[in-house]
């Protein structure tokens, strides 16, 4: 009878301590988490969230520059081409930008630089436009509708009146 004997080697690599206490989400006391941009960007990350009859996976990031990145992808469900076949779902992907539509004092808005992104059963965003525009930005799908809806609140965080089109 012939023994064989296996001998494994573990080696155990230790990384700098900075490096692994580095968090970009933080837990909130409300439940919410929240990624406050320190320049630790460029980064991207996605979720999928689901609503009445509707789901969505929004692909979203913030660029080098600060600015926001989005792409959705509306998924419905109950549209199938073929039945009982959850894959064949109607889905649209957008990829507009509907700030592209707005002007502040007749000029495109000014760079964007997010600040904060916050996840509490939605996304929103905090980001500043030049030195007198704030926007929040709110994303998510209905809970008691069939869509998807976004918030955009744009205020005007100067002692001079802005015009908004």
């Amino acid at each position: 009878m012939r023994l064989s004997i296996f001998c494994f080697i573990i080696i155990v690599i230790s990384v700098e301590a900075s490096a692994q206490d580095y968090r970009r989400w933080e837990i909130n006391e409300d439940g919410s988490i929240s990624w406050m941009i320190k320049g630790d960007i460029p980064h991207k990350d996605h979720i999928e969230m689901s609503g009445k009859q509707i789901s969505c996976v929004l692909r979203y990031g913030v660029a080098a520059d600060g600015s926001f990145e989005l792409t959705r992808s509306l998924v419905w469900p109950m549209l199938r081409t073929i039945p009982n076949n959850t894959h064949a779902s109607l889905n649209h992907r957008f990829e507009d930008d509907p700030l592209d539509l707005i002007r502040v004092d007749g000029q495109p808005l000014p760079s964007e630089k997010v600040s904060k992104i916050l996840l509490n059963g939605a996304i929103e965003t905090i980001s500043s436009l030049g030195e007198r525009i704030r926007l929040i930005r709110q994303l998510f799908p209905l809970l008691t509708a069939p869509g998807y809806c976004e918030i955009y609140h744009i205020e005007n965080i100067s002692s001079f009146p802005v015009t908004v089109e």
